[in-house]
């Protein structure tokens, strides 16, 4: 049984202005982990740029896919050396979402997507001299972002506490309506550069 703890779920920011970070500049310390910090920089590079807008709902589609991989490649990357820091050892229930969103997308049902527009102030907080205006932020939304999404996923059948998991979906579908599912996924990507720069930098000693 996979452990997660609903405690270690991240908040999520109502603000335009994070969106994105650069993973590699916001962590440098990564750039030291080789093939792992380029997969991390990978998830953040398609998480935030859409090559196509003539249709994009398209382009979101196929980057966040893309992104889902990178992420799930640092996983098994870290499991290599740094057997603690693999996804399945931690208890972070985010992680394991977008762990699992990933096989479950690609070998058992897709998920549907949408865009949605919301309006939005940019209220000028990192730059005191830009005046207030509102602006229109497109986002991606999973529509059927609920616990049907994964009964066929065998890991979700065999390693998680069903209430954890449940539960995890219903807070991702709610904190998606926010800034959309990209803005959740960038949340959980900043939780895992986190950890791994915790345990391996912070504690002057590397994990096996």
């Amino acid at each position: 049984m996979k452990k997660i703890k609903l405690m270690n779920l991240p908040k999520i920011e109502n603000r335009a202005s994070i969106l994105f970070i650069d993973p590699l500049k916001e962590f440098p310390k990564l750039i030291e982990l080789g093939e792992i910090s380029e997969r991390i920089s990978s998830t953040a590079f398609y998480l935030q740029n859409i090559s196509d807008k003539s249709n994009q709902l398209v382009a979101e589609n196929r980057h966040f896919r893309a992104a889902l991989t990178e992420f799930a490649s640092i996983s098994e990357l870290l499991k290599l050396k740094y057997k603690n820091l693999s996804i399945e050892n931690l208890e972070y229930p985010l992680l394991h979402f977008f762990k699992e969103l990933r096989v479950t997308n690609f070998h058992i049902k897709s998920f549907k997507t949408s865009l949605v527009e919301k309006k939005m102030i940019w209220s000028g907080v990192y730059y005191p001299n830009d005046q207030e205006y509102e602006f229109i932020h497109s986002f991606l939304i999973i529509e059927n972002c609920n616990i049907e999404l994964f009964t066929s996923n065998k890991n979700f059948i065999k390693y998680y506490n069903h209430f954890a998991f449940h539960s995890t979906i219903n807070w991702v579908n709610e904190n998606q309506q926010i800034l959309g599912i990209k803005h959740v996924f960038n949340a959980a990507l900043v939780q895992y550069c986190e950890l791994i720069i915790e345990k391996l930098f912070n504690n002057q000693r590397l994990i096996n």
